[in-house]
């Protein structure tokens, strides 16, 4: 089975998690993705690619061959319409090109491809823009307000605080509470998560690009901001029905119609820290309708467009440059040595496969 499909096998499905539970699986989309090969001795303010993979594995039980996190997932495919107060606003061609085609994946944390749906696991878009000239843009947003840890050291120890117990097969609370005694920015992140709103699937729910990035203006500026893809179908209670609840809605809803959500674009203000995901910019701040993003249907065959995307932040089209976020660098790096993990393993099993 390759990694982009939903995984139609459960493994045993465990209780609903704890709050300090289920922040321990939640670095979906935030560690996995890469534009170059970087060394694994390479190192993030000590922290290095080895050490977060190991944290993965530790997480549970990794698949061969799959994403080291948020390795249940099915791939969809897109496009993407800008709003005219966009294209006015900012130079990037994805926000004056009419429509840009998508390939998405949506996908839950954690490192086990089986494992069963919950309804407070946190869950992940990656987008991938195919632009008219030749460039693309690459994005991995998930579902919760703020990221529980502001460097990539402090998320290195946030993954190992999260690690199952070999017996339990359950975080130890003491860890994870020694982790947010230590972290006042992770116990601070980890309130608002776990106060937010759990929608019913994949399809009315928000996803948060959580990192800062530069936007160029059209009077040769440049604004830092955030987005969030706000759902338009009319958001429902989570509750779980299956063990693939969060996947089977979603084929279903697909094959009756698109689902579509507005991407909207905060902008900062001089005061707010750009540097820090662990932190939520005021309400107050202004927004821009930025566009609409249509996802049209899955992409699930063994081939499925999705299957390799590193979905990189680092990954800009002309316009867009990242911010001064250290999780945006580490993100890239161990994105990339996930996909050279799951890739050698790939290639070993065709070889065992084919007996040569």
């Amino acid at each position: 089975m390759e990694d982009q499909q939903m995984a139609s096998n459960s493994r045993a499905q465990g209780k609903h998690m704890l709050p300090w539970r289920y922040l321990a699986f939640m670095l979906p989309v935030l560690f996995l993705s890469g534009v170059a090969a970087f060394s694994y001795a390479m190192t993030f303010s000590g922290a290095t690619q080895r050490q977060f993979l190991e944290a993965f594995h530790e997480g549970g039980n990794p698949g061969s061959g799959y994403r080291r996190n948020h390795a249940k997932g099915v791939c969809v495919v897109g496009n993407f319409s800008p709003s005219r107060d966009a294209s006015h606003l900012f130079t990037s061609s994805v926000f004056s090109i009419p429509k840009t085609p998508v390939i998405g994946r949506f996908s839950v944390s954690g490192p086990d491809p089986y494992h069963g749906d919950t309804v407070k696991a946190v869950r992940g878009i990656g987008l991938q823009f195919h632009l008219a000239n030749g460039e693309e843009w690459r994005t991995a947003m998930i579902d919760i307000p703020a990221f529980p840890a502001a460097s990539a050291q402090d998320a290195l120890e946030f993954f190992r605080a999260g690690r199952l117990d070999p017996v339990t097969h359950k975080p130890d609370p003491r860890r994870v509470a020694t982790y947010m005694k230590a972290h006042p920015a992770g116990a601070r992140a980890a309130r608002l998560i776990g106060l937010r709103q759990i929608s019913s699937g994949f399809e009315d729910d928000t996803y948060n690009s959580l990192n800062a990035f530069h936007f160029e203006t059209t009077d040769g500026a440049e604004k830092v901001v955030r987005w969030a893809l706000k759902p338009e179908q009319d958001v429902s209670k989570g509750e779980a029905s299956d063990t693939n609840f969060l996947f089977h809605s979603l084929a279903l809803t697909l094959r009756q119609h698109p689902l579509k959500w507005r991407m909207v674009v905060t902008l900062a203000d001089p005061n707010d820290k750009e540097s820090d995901a662990s932190i939520v910019w005021p309400t107050e701040r202004q927004t821009i309708d930025a566009g609409e993003l249509t996802i049209e249907s899955l992409s699930d065959a063994p081939t499925a467009a999705c299957q390799d995307v590193v979905y990189d932040p680092l990954i800009l089209p002309s316009g867009m440059h990242p911010s001064s976020d250290p999780l945006l660098a580490a993100r890239s790096s161990v994105y990339m040595a996930s996909f050279v993990a799951r890739a050698g393993e790939q290639r070993e099993r065709n070889l065992e496969k084919h007996g040569s």
